[in-house]
């Protein structure tokens, strides 16, 4: 709820009409106790973790603070366990998923052995929205952190264009055939089908004008095998792909199908056919012009009362181990 103090003048009816048609707003009147009117601005908006009491002395500068104010939204969603919604984990073979420290970071640790057929993924489930709605959204991105480290011994050389990948799970209950869809990022795609980088954090981008992704099988495209055709968000708008990360041969490719689907997941994995894997992930962000939703990977911190405790234990342990004089 925003407070606007006009000194009781009335608000123009141009501008009442502007503010409630472009953030979806109700303006009602109000007194407070010492008579002084104010507009109170209801926003219908998912506003997280604000609020603000305004000041203002113009109606113009009245605009430009609630156009500021309701178009940055921020969440924080801090997740500690990964089997606790919104999140869930699966690991096969010898794969792992787990919440780890590393590099002063808190973060979520992807790995596999030395079997083709070990996979582990990180699920973040919700209902973000109809993935054709979201299109149209100028704002839509998808950002994650994350660092590969070095390779397992006896991983073979194919391992070292592997790192942890972002996936989009789309999914239509209504389509006839397979409605489900991942579509998913993979780093060495978008630095030239080359090596990725080990022991250093790389921040990768999903957008209208980056962020190659290939499918894999549903909603009427067929599996592509981790390879092209490629398409990024404005491929999917426009109907075209390419076979390259380049995203410049304009094949065409029937999206239509995605358009109605809902988007119900992002996904983070390692694996399969990628052994002998090493990855981290600090934290992986939505964002759409209502703001960014940032899902950070965070170790449960100890208490200190539990350090204390521990501690006792151990000199009770060393005094009771002590010899007699």
């Amino acid at each position: 709820v925003f407070y606007v103090n006009y000194f009781g003048a009335k608000t123009p009816f141009f501008e009442r009409s502007l503010l409630e048609s472009v953030h979806n707003i109700r303006i009602k009147e109000h007194k407070n106790k010492r008579g002084k009117n104010y507009r109170l601005l209801h926003s219908y908006k998912p506003i997280l973790e604000v609020t603000v009491r305004l000041r203002i002395y113009s109606s113009a500068s009245a605009i430009a603070l609630l156009a500021f104010g309701l178009s940055a939204n921020a969440a924080n969603v801090v997740i500690t366990d990964l089997n606790s919604a919104p999140s869930s984990s699966s690991a096969v073979g010898g794969a792992t998923a787990s919440i780890v420290n590393y590099d002063g970071l808190g973060a979520a640790r992807l790995t596999t052995g030395l079997n083709n057929n070990d996979q582990a993924e990180i699920l973040i489930s919700g209902s973000f929205g109809n993935f054709g709605n979201l299109l149209t959204d100028p704002d839509l991105s998808f950002e994650y952190k994350f660092l590969k480290a070095s390779d397992a011994a006896g991983a073979p050389s194919a391992a070292a264009f592997a790192a942890p990948a972002l996936s989009l799970v789309l999914y239509d209950e209504n389509f006839s055939g397979d409605g489900s869809l991942t579509i998913k990022y993979e780093h060495y795609w978008n630095i030239g089908n080359a090596v990725v980088p080990t022991d250093s954090w790389i921040t990768a981008n999903l957008d209208y004008t980056q962020g190659a992704m290939w499918s894999s099988g549903g909603l009427g495209l067929a599996n592509s095998s981790g390879g092209p055709p490629l398409f990024n968000l404005q491929n999917i708008l426009d109907g075209t792909a390419s076979s390259t990360a380049a995203l410049s041969d304009n094949l065409v490719v029937d999206f239509s199908a995605l358009l109605d689907a809902e988007l119900i997941g992002i996904q983070l994995s390692v694996g399969s056919y990628n052994q002998g894997q090493d990855g981290y992930v600090d934290y992986l962000s939505m964002t759409t012009g209502a703001g960014t939703t940032t899902y950070d990977f965070q170790v449960v911190p100890v208490p200190a009362a539990a350090w204390l405790f521990g501690s006792a234990l151990v000199g009770l342990g060393w005094m009771r181990r002590k010899p007699a004089a």
